[in-house]
């Protein structure tokens, strides 16, 4: 299957389940940007044929893992909230997170944070989410992968880097001042938390170590 058509598949059904089918169609783009891991840019594509403009959502394949489709999917509906705001004419400075946007990321069971721990700023640039597993977002994301659905492909690399599930989606392991090691196969590092670090040595990302 074709992966820009699992990425709208999965579009179409948090439009329904969490936006209410507020948004309209949108252009899918890939990038291996080192220092994103999506964005949204609205208006970005025209549509010769009729002059219509279109939006677009970009998502970095480097951070595509078979045993993490949900922390995918977290940032697709991130740039869908961005989305809707831009939709409902609230345009902001491209790439800030503000407060209303904070305020619909977290009634949809998304917590925004500029640590990737609990306790973060909820608004500014550079600002992840942590998945409330009491929240629309994984309720409706369960149902979903449930349902034999995701994403097939994954970045190969992404695979052999051994970054376990259950440790990355354990945000309070996080908090606090405790530095964090991380290793991109050739070379470790100890920082904060929330770190995105690339080796110059094997270009490889840096990732916390077990």
């Amino acid at each position: 299957m074709d992966i820009y058509q699992e990425l709208k598949k999965a579009f179409d059904f948090y439009n329904q389940r969490l936006f209410h089918n507020e948004l309209p169609e949108c252009i899918f783009t890939l990038s291996r940007v080192s220092d994103t891991i999506g964005y949204f840019s609205p208006n970005r594509f025209i549509d010769n044929s009729n002059n219509t403009r279109h939006h677009e959502i970009c998502l970095n394949p480097n951070y595509f893992g078979v045993l993490d489709c949900e922390r995918t999917f977290a940032t697709l509906v991130h740039e869908m909230v961005h989305m809707l705001q831009e939709c409902r004419g609230e345009r902001i400075t491209t790439g800030y997170h503000n407060k209303a946007w904070a305020e619909i990321m977290i009634s949809i069971g998304l917590i925004p944070t500029d640590t990737g721990s609990i306790g973060g700023k909820i608004t500014g640039y550079k600002i992840t989410q942590i998945i409330d597993q009491n929240g629309l977002f994984y309720k409706a994301t369960k149902e979903y992968l449930d349902q034999g659905k995701g994403i097939e492909w994954a970045d190969a690399f992404y695979n052999k880097k051994g970054l376990l599930h259950e440790y990355i989606n354990n945000e309070k392991s996080y908090t606090g001042g405790k530095r964090i090691k991380y290793s991109c196969g050739c070379s470790n590092v100890w920082g904060k938390s929330g770190l995105d670090l690339i080796c110059g040595k094997c270009g490889n990302k840096f990732l916390v170590k077990i």
